[in-house]
């Protein structure tokens, strides 16, 4: 500021030859009010730059802070969620041991249908009367076989056959015995309750007879014991 004064100063004779003398007045006025006000715009703009760097450390700070809070409600549901998946490995347990059960339970019915299934002479139909004749059975285990009552006629096919039918008739009952009690998934039943008749009509049968319940046992893999 010194610097253009000197210079207004120089320019005084100048002015003064050339009838500018006003608008050397206005200059030199114009660079004296600029050295008083530049120093207190200088400070204004100082203390502006200042505020704003003050504005943005607070809101660094507040945005810290925010930040800080927003982990603590995770760091509280990362604490939850710890709990949740204890809870859901004792539900799974619980879901297995159930199913345990249910399988326990099945195999169990299974056994007793199992059970159920298996016929002997003394376990045969409630309302048959005993002293029917080996024809009235087996005539009744046709009716029940084609009505797809494999059970039942399995049922009179083996009270008929526990009645000393004839190696012919008794051939024939073996195997209607065997196909019925197969059918119903009883196989192991049927080998077992037939074993002794086999055993015993065997030797009664002709060459014939004979020679077809042998191809019979082969092809339902049958062997003698």
């Amino acid at each position: 500021m010194a610097f253009f004064l000197c210079c207004a100063v120089l320019m005084f004779p100048w002015a003064l030859r050339m009838g500018g003398t006003n608008w050397w007045i206005l200059s030199v006025l114009t660079l004296i009010s600029t050295g008083v006000l530049w120093p207190k715009i200088r400070i204004k703009k100082d203390k502006s730059k200042i505020n704003v760097v003050s504005l943005e450390l607070n809101i660094s700070e507040e945005i810290t802070v925010i930040q800080e809070r927003k982990v603590e409600p995770q760091e509280e549901q990362e604490n939850i969620v710890e709990p949740q998946e204890e809870q859901e490995n004792i539900v799974e347990a619980q879901e297995e041991q159930e199913s345990i059960d249910e399988t326990q339970e099945a195999l169990v019915s299974i056994a007793k249908e199992m059970t159920d299934h298996i016929l002997t002479v003394d376990q045969f139909p409630k309302g048959i009367d005993n002293e029917l004749s080996i024809d009235e059975l087996i005539d009744l285990g046709f009716k029940a076989k084609y009505t797809d009552n494999f059970e039942q006629a399995a049922s009179y096919f083996f009270r008929a056959l526990s009645l000393d039918p004839m190696p012919d008739i008794a051939f024939y009952l073996i195997l209607d015995c065997y196909w019925l009690w197969n059918n119903l998934g009883e196989r192991k039943c049927a080998l077992t309750q037939l074993d002794g008749y086999v055993k015993r009509y065997i030797p009664l049968f002709n060459s014939e007879l004979s020679h077809q319940f042998e191809a019979w046992m082969t092809k339902e893999n049958i062997y003698k014991n």
